[in-house]
């Protein structure tokens, strides 16, 4: 639902991640869902959820802006064995969890990033 870009944050200078997603696709109610999920996970600081830095509309269309994260998806990863599933289901697990005690209640996570000798992190927007 969407396309992720990385960019540069030219006042930080670092990299960042933005999803801008059409407008079109996404209806009014869409669009609201969309900045609203952004303001829920912006509260939240975890290190298995993805950092929410700014989120907004760009030429009319919604758009966030997280960090960004190197890595394989969910999808694009190979996982083999009991004791690699079992580690990253906790750890996705555990940014839930945390983020239900803060009374926080993201929908479900979409993309989840496997950085290279990192923990596992989630994004909802």
């Amino acid at each position: 639902m969407g396309t992720v870009y990385c960019a540069q944050d030219l006042v930080l200078d670092r990299d960042v991640a933005v999803k801008a997603v059409s407008s079109l696709k996404l209806g009014t109610e869409g669009r609201s869902r969309l900045l609203s999920e952004a303001r829920t996970v912006a509260e939240l600081t975890h290190p298995n959820i993805v950092t929410v830095f700014d989120a907004g509309e760009f030429d009319e269309e919604p758009c966030a802006v997280t960090e960004y994260i190197e890595g394989k998806t969910l999808n694009e990863t190979s996982v083999e064995g009991y004791k690699a599933i079992v580690r990253i289901t906790n750890q996705i697990c555990t940014a839930l969890q945390f983020a239900h005690d803060q009374d926080k209640f993201p929908r479900t996570p979409r993309t989840t990033r496997f950085p290279p000798h990192s923990a596992v992190r989630s994004s909802n927007c």
